[in-house]
């Protein structure tokens, strides 16, 4: 019987084959600590003498594939594909759980979010999400002898201070004291991902406003068509002095503030607060003078 058909023995699945793969170096060597996981899990499989990617591509062909491994080892390779993808693969891994059907649905419901927020009056699921994708675009594994190389860098030979690249920890931070090739891209990236977030958002938000005017539209034209057939059937006339206490305008200010698109008239509207004799005045517009009641002679 073969070391793969002795599955009941064998330690824990660690991962995939792929993930192995991604964590080769430029020399194709794994670190001892990932080569040693790679050898558990290749059941005796495992070649000392090969080069790692040999081990791999043997693991990944003559074990991870084989119909003994996949029976055996159903539930843990179920369990070590989504471990894998939570890691290497964000995508792929909220699709897997059914978090998300696509990565374009995923998109579209981040940015209306954010897109409705504004609407509202509040940028804090805007900047919430821009603090989330800074920390993704700052993070990763310990960088290489190229990433750290300093080759991507325009005029690294300039004299003047103003001129030369400097690091802005307000927007982005560097691994590598004064950066690297692998900081820079990944800030280029970032700032690319923001700015185009951002016009996406933009877009979602003319989307949304003209998609309400049209249910504005359809309700106005309702009591638009109501209002012309009673002033046409009635001898009622718009009072511009009417007031509902609602929204506690007169159908004229009403007017008045969609002529100053839909802007307060600072003119007239201070923050100042209402004096007695001014709220008594707004009570009584909304509600009518009420006339004192004489109780006297009722003893």
């Amino acid at each position: 019987m073969s070391d793969i058909d002795k599955l009941s023995n064998t330690e824990p699945l660690h991962h995939t084959p792929e993930w192995y793969k991604k964590r080769c170096t430029e020399e194709n060597n794994l670190t001892p600590i990932v080569r040693t996981m790679l050898k558990s899990d290749m059941l005796g499989e495992y070649d000392p003498d090969a080069l790692d990617i040999e081990n791999i591509t043997y693991y990944e062909t003559d074990v991870w594939n084989s119909n003994d491994f996949v029976k055996g080892r159903a539930t843990e390779i179920q369990d070590v594909i989504l471990k894998d993808a939570r890691d290497d693969d964000i995508v792929m891994y909220k699709k897997l759980i059914g978090e998300i059907s696509s990565e374009e649905e995923h998109y579209d419901k981040l940015v209306e979010k954010i897109a409705r927020r504004l609407l509202a009056g509040s940028d804090d699921e805007l900047r919430k999400t821009i603090r989330q994708i800074r920390k993704f675009d700052e993070s990763g594994k310990a960088y290489n002898k190229k990433q750290r190389e300093r080759l991507n860098l325009k005029g690294w030979d300039i004299s003047t201070d103003k001129e030369r690249l400097h690091r802005d920890d307000k927007l982005f931070s560097w691994r590598e004291k004064q950066g690297c090739n692998e900081d820079w891209t990944k800030e280029t990236n970032h700032h690319a991902v923001i700015t185009t977030l951002i016009e996406g958002i933009k877009e979602k938000i003319n989307n949304i406003v003209e998609l309400e005017t049209k249910t504005l539209d359809t309700i106005q034209k309702t009591h638009q068509d109501r209002l012309d057939e009673m002033l046409s059937k009635t001898k009622s006339t718009v009072e511009n002095g009417w007031v509902n206490r609602i929204t506690l305008m007169s159908i004229a200010m009403q007017n008045e503030y969609q002529t100053n698109r839909a802007q307060i008239n600072k003119e007239i509207y201070t923050d100042k607060p209402l004096s007695k004799k001014q709220k008594q005045k707004i009570k009584d517009t909304i509600y009518g003078k009420q006339k004192k009641v004489d109780y006297s002679g009722l003893e």
